[in-house]
């Protein structure tokens, strides 16, 4: 199974209800033809459940403008490969952690838990078939079989969409840094961006992402 940081630029098929005791917002994705789901992780498996979350409404910047330059697909960043799309939440410019807060995952009523924030948000490039989502991540896959979410053989996609590096280890030989993951959404054609940053409060020491396939 691949663990490869990279992004992937892709269009929204559709979502998936969530559902397990480690909940996560699935999303169908393709790009290039190739069938992907995009497994958000929205509750930690251990104490503090509740995950940080930050949305920005209105992204749009330099880094923005290298995105639109890549054609759809999936693509490993690294220290020799394209470095320069990896997203890092304490030393790159697109995100200030102190304006993340925490939000249950699921509760009753509108648009006041995670897995309706992601969902307002994605939902709405249903709507556009020309809206391009860009999902930061490790990619598991592809592996044998049926996706257990999707009706997609072979089984492939991105989990890890969140703040992967521990601050405890704030240093620049960090095999963690420029790795994290996030959701960018560009909204065509009027090129409107929405950026959805998440972080499990327990970031200094780790929290392993495990349901993803």
């Amino acid at each position: 199974m691949d663990k490869t940081y990279g992004l992937l630029k892709c269009t929204i098929v559709e979502t998936a209800p969530i559902r397990g005791d480690t909940p996560h917002f699935h999303i169908h994705a393709v790009a290039d033809g190739v069938h992907f789901r995009i497994a958000i992780n929205i509750k930690s498996q251990i104490y503090p459940y509740d995950l940080l979350y930050y949305i920005d409404y209105d992204l749009k910047n330099e880094f923005t403008k290298k995105l639109l330059e890549l054609p759809l697909g999936f693509y490993p960043i690294g220290p020799n490969v394209k470095k320069e799309y990896g997203l890092d939440y304490i030393r790159g410019n697109l995100i200030d952690i102190k304006n993340m807060q925490p939000l249950p995952d699921k509760l009753p009523g509108p648009d006041n838990d995670l897995n309706e924030k992601i969902r307002n948000i994605t939902h709405k490039s249903l709507e556009n078939q020309e809206t391009i989502l860009y999902a930061f991540g490790r990619r598991w896959g592809p592996i044998g079989g049926k996706d257990k979410y999707f009706d997609f053989t072979p089984s492939d996609g991105i989990h890890s969409i969140h703040m992967n590096q521990e601050i405890n280890q704030f240093k620049e030989d960090d095999d963690s840094s420029w790795q994290d993951g996030a959701l960018l959404i560009n909204y065509l054609p009027e090129d409107n961006w929405h950026a959805i940053f998440l972080a499990f409060q327990d970031y200094n020491h780790g929290n392993e992402d495990t349901n993803n396939a």
